[in-house]
């Protein structure tokens, strides 16, 4: 038998494909939208990659799935070219790394109210910052189970009380933020 040439096997070690190959159809869809958005992505190529990978969903064992063929439906006409391939998938590897990040900041609701509170402080927003604290705080006082995760939240949550009245210059009790902080830690 002839064995194809390294640049002519196909994408299936690729990090891209393996992860695209454990998305759900759900996600696939999800991750699509991601791609095509503008605030995450303007590169049109990665888009016309993407658009021709999903077809081959979900095992992308098509023989015809190698890289010049990829390459040659997003650059029609155009020689192939191994770093420029490397670089769409880097650009989508990189993607999909973002989107499992938000993934897991939707699944931790608490962990995301922080940092929206982090950000809050940093922009020194005062008055919407003291809302979500109070929120926070009744939100983490109600809903939290007493455990190992409970402790940490009320750590973070301290960390950011303390910064937020250390940038503030404001001098009254941040000691006691920074205590609450490493006890609860």
């Amino acid at each position: 038998t002839l064995k194809k040439s390294e640049s002519q096997k196909g994408i299936s070690n690729f990090t891209i494909i393996k992860i695209l190959k454990k998305f759900a159809p759900k996600e696939m869809s999800e991750f699509e939208k991601f791609i095509n958005s503008p605030f995450y992505n303007n590169h049109s190529t990665v888009i016309k990659l993407f658009l021709e990978l999903k077809k081959f969903y979900p095992e992308f064992s098509d023989n015809m799935l190698t890289k010049e063929y990829l390459f040659e439906i997003v650059n029609p006409g155009k020689k192939y070219d191994d770093s420029l391939f490397q670089k769409y998938l880097s650009r989508m590897n990189k993607l999909a790394e973002e989107y499992l990040s938000i993934l897991e900041l939707r699944n931790d609701k608490n962990d995301k109210e922080l940092k929206i509170l982090c950000q809050l402080s940093k922009r020194d927003l005062k008055d919407v910052y003291s809302r979500k604290l109070n929120e926070v705080e009744k939100n983490f006082n109600e809903i939290l189970k007493i455990d190992e995760k409970f402790y940490l939240l009320k750590h973070k949550l301290s960390d950011i009380k303390y910064y937020d009245k250390a940038r503030s210059n404001n001098q009254f009790p941040i000691r006691d933020d920074l205590i609450d902080s490493y006890n609860y830690l």
